[in-house]
């Protein structure tokens, strides 16, 4: 969650989200589905509000191991959630490995194998709370691995974006990372988590080479939803929220957003097509006006 997002444009969203939770029955068709969060770094002073957001649905958190049996297993009430950490700020050490031991919450920590125990190589969006913040190291996930309540997994070697990476890059970045961390951790790799979300049918292809059994996107929405096989969206989110945000997150109100982020998408692409040269030439691209209409606000936004 941006906690810079416009506060209109989040109550826009979270106006949407109350209508969606009341006309389907409040959440029915969530039902036999798994939300997936996304965290990043958790602070001291989030390590709180982030406890308190676990505790509210700690008897329905499962391990990213057992989403699609809890999808067959169904059940009537609100969907069982996973909560997973990109990057695997050091942070966490503190701040959230003792809140999943505490309240019997696995946790799944998503780590990019040729920057553990520094601080992140790549680009932070402006004004990230967490820059200069270092990694945890392989003692550290050793560690918390022994606790029972955290898994790893991967999140490339070093945190591109996989679409622009060539092949022989693609490669190292996918099943490189993943011989690397078992190596270190002694512990078979079949997650793995997409820089910035973003992934194409290349991607996806070498990802399933590389052995990946899971693909955790930024598609903000429920498991399972209509994308690529193994792919499995997830929703950003943050200690930082609303609580209502965070419970109808978790409750599935926001299944619809995937949705109309997709129409969208389609719309700018068909604006692009049908614009004058000079005019996305000269000036701001239809992308730039209709996307970020959607992709400005609510819970579930950015990517890093």
């Amino acid at each position: 969650m941006s906690t810079h997002t416009p506060l209109p444009l989040r109550l826009v969203y979270l106006a949407l989200a109350l209508a969606w939770w009341f006309g389907t029955g409040l959440g029915r068709l969530a039902r036999r589905r798994v939300v997936v969060l996304c965290y990043h770094a958790v602070s001291a002073t989030q390590r709180e509000g982030f406890r308190r957001q676990v505790a509210s649905i700690a008897s329905r958190v499962i391990p990213t191991s057992e989403i699609d049996a809890a999808v067959l297993r169904g059940g009537r009430g609100l969907p069982a959630v996973c909560l997973t950490f990109d990057d695997g700020y050091v942070g966490l050490r503190e701040n959230v490995f003792p809140v999943a031991a505490e309240l019997g919450a696995p946790v799944t920590v998503f780590v990019v194998s040729e920057n553990l125990a520094r601080p992140p190589a790549w680009p932070l969006p402006p004004g990230a709370p967490e820059a200069g913040e270092p990694l945890l190291g392989a003692d550290e996930l050793r560690e918390a691995m022994g606790t029972g309540w955290v898994r790893v997994g991967a999140h490339t070697a070093t945190h591109p974006r996989l679409p622009d990476c060539a092949d022989a890059a693609l490669h190292d970045e996918l099943a490189g990372c993943r011989a690397r961390i078992e190596s270190q951790l002694g512990v078979t790799i079949d997650e793995l988590a997409l820089p910035h979300g973003e992934y194409d049918e290349r991607t996806l292809a070498a990802a399933r080479q590389a052995g990946y059994r899971a693909i955790c996107s930024l598609d903000a929405c429920l498991h399972p939803a209509r994308l690529p096989a193994g792919v499995i969206g997830r929703y950003l989110m943050s200690p930082d929220a609303w609580p209502i945000e965070f419970h109808l997150t978790c409750a599935g109100a926001y299944a619809w957003l995937h949705a109309v982020r997709g129409l969208l998408r389609r719309v700018a692409r068909r604006r692009r097509r049908a614009a004058p040269v000079g005019e996305l030439r000269h000036g701001a691209s239809p992308r730039a006006g209709t996307e970020a209409a959607v992709c400005a606000g609510g819970v579930h936004e950015g990517s890093r």
